[in-house]
């Protein structure tokens, strides 16, 4: 549902992964692999926990400018705050959650 409803700046890819969360407790992670975005998110999360770990990761791949590398972007910076409130508008507002229920499994 997000790609299709809020595609993001470039190709990107989930993987649901076994993650040793680093001591900061990042569950999630949002990469730059030459032209494609990939964005990691704990496979071992509740529900809940996963879809917003998942909303904060994509709104970053959103947000990202096409020319930037992830180290030359602030982390959260207002792009990615409007990014992130158009995800949470869709899902929270926009019957989000029961539109997802019809798409394949993938973003």
């Amino acid at each position: 549902m997000l790609r299709a409803e809020l595609p993001p700046t470039r190709a990107t890819v989930v993987e649901w992964v076994d993650m040793r969360p680093r001591q900061t407790g990042d569950y999630a992670t949002t990469k730059r692999r030459g032209r494609v975005i990939t964005i990691r998110v704990h496979d071992k999360l509740s529900f809940e926990f996963a879809i917003w770990a998942l909303f904060e990761e994509w709104a970053h791949a959103m947000s990202w400018p096409f020319s930037a590398r992830e180290d030359e972007v602030p982390h959260h910076d207002e792009t990615w705050a409007i990014a992130y409130g158009k995800i949470r508008h869709l899902w929270d507002d926009l019957d989000g959650q029961e539109r997802a229920a019809r798409f394949p499994a993938d973003a």
